[in-house]
């Protein structure tokens, strides 16, 4: 193959790399204003601005659904503050078994 051929067939194979790994990678797009009960509520992670276009806290039911919220809602801070409170007392059981 010749240079210009090369670089082309190079930049397809990058561009395909690329679009690949952006669409396996789930990103919150906005943000819910819904309330989820605290019951229903299983775990939540950290989404960073970076990889994906805004920074979110996604919360993820007892059913396997996640829902993207502000991390500055007053709100969401709360659900995270119960859930790590949780996540302690389950700890603790546990060790008591220990």
């Amino acid at each position: 193959l010749q240079t210009p051929q090369k670089l082309l067939l190079l930049l397809t194979s990058c561009i395909s790399a690329l679009c690949f790994f952006f669409l396996s990678v789930n990103c919150c797009l906005g943000h819910s204003s819904k309330r989820i009960p605290l019951p229903r509520i299983k775990e939540y992670y950290i989404q960073h601005e970076g990889m994906c276009p805004i920074n979110a806290i996604v919360l993820t039911t007892v059913t396997g659904k996640h829902i993207c919220f502000d991390p500055d809602d007053k709100w969401v801070q709360r659900v995270m503050k119960h859930l790590q409170s949780r996540l302690k007392i389950q700890e603790a059981s546990l060790s008591d078994r220990c």
